[in-house]
């Protein structure tokens, strides 16, 4: 899939990081609250030029252990929290949990932080917790479905230990786990790190950063959809990547196309924004833009945003005038 930028798309600048602080956004590294702390590393923030104008209040600290470890970040494919009408928050730990999964380290568990009183640490609520068959180290954020039931991805565990998609339903005793597919690392992908998105008749789409093709050593990624049928799901492979741009984010549907950024890739390996269209002989995978790690950007990530009238917006993490990154908006 490495292709010369398309000439039908043009790109656009709408920001520049570096200038000031005045904006944070897709930070690489540190915590916002602190080591550990429920405010992830990375994740989208702003704030005023002068100090002291946004107060940062940490509300729950991970313990690691049966308590969770590493809560997975806001920065590329990984992802944050997602609440509920409540204000309950969801979210899913990399590593913690299950002592006899990954040499002690936990395969992660998924969990709920409900508020007390004001002022006071959130309560954390286990949910489910991994045990390696049926997933470990999820690295993205939930997806709520219907009736308040969570899907999501593990980048490790399943049957074949390459990732799984998996449900975590409610019921009177509590919440239980099932896998709705289990990874193999061919044709179908391999080690899915982006979270999932839902289309209106209830089908799910992702992406994997492994398996697939292509002319790297464990596949180059694949998008994915997962169409619910009677008391299962039916797993089929939209198209798949064939140079080293294995996708990391959450894909965006619009229009009934899919959309998303390749970290690396492109036509000068610094990255591109993809598109994927169903068409009458199955889906046809297209690079918008290519990156040339110039004034333009490089090395996108996270999640892009695509408008009515077709323009795609998203961020970079280098390049760009002062080489920290730009957010940028490509126009058919």
């Amino acid at each position: 899939m490495r292709e010369e930028p398309r000439l039908s798309y043009a790109l656009r600048l709408l920001a520049v990081a570096g200038i000031g602080g005045a904006l944070l956004a897709g930070c690489k590294s540190g915590s916002v609250g602190g080591a550990g702390g429920i405010l992830p590393a990375g994740s989208i923030a702003s704030r005023a030029a002068r100090p002291g104008a946004v107060r940062v209040v940490p509300f729950f600290d991970f313990r690691g252990g049966k308590y969770g470890a590493n809560p997975v970040k806001g920065a590329g494919g990984y992802g944050g929290l997602i609440g509920n009408p409540s204000a309950s928050l969801f979210g899913v730990t990399n590593a913690g949990g299950d002592p006899k999964c990954q040499q002690g380290q936990g395969c992660g568990l998924v969990y709920e932080l409900t508020p007390r009183a004001a002022g006071a640490p959130y309560k954390e609520t286990i949910l489910y917790e991994f045990h390696g068959a049926d997933g470990a180290s999820p690295y993205a954020s939930l997806t709520m479905g219907a009736g308040g039931a969570l899907y999501g991805t593990t980048y490790f565990g399943g049957k074949y230990n390459l990732g799984t998609v998996f449900k975590v339903s409610p019921s009177k005793s509590g919440y239980s786990e099932r896998v709705l597919y289990s990874f193999r690392g061919g044709r179908d992908g391999g080690t899915p790190a982006a979270s999932l998105i839902f289309d209106a008749k209830g089908a799910l789409y992702g992406t994997t950063f492994g398996g697939g093709g292509g002319y790297c050593q464990t596949g180059c990624g694949t998008v994915f959809k997962l169409t619910p049928s009677g008391n299962g799901w039916t797993f089929n492979v939209l198209t798949q990547f064939t140079f080293p741009d294995g996708p990391w984010a959450t894909p965006t549907l619009h229009n009934g196309n899919l959309y998303g950024p390749l970290f690396t890739g492109g036509a000068y390996g610094s990255g591109g924004v993809w598109e994927a269209t169903p068409g009458s002989g199955g889906w046809t995978l297209e690079t918008l833009y290519s990156f040339m790690a110039q004034n333009d950007g490089g090395n996108p990530t996270g999640t892009v945003f695509v408008d009515a009238s077709g323009s795609v917006y998203g961020t970079t993490i280098s390049a760009g005038l002062y080489s920290d990154g730009v957010v940028f908006m490509i126009t058919p």
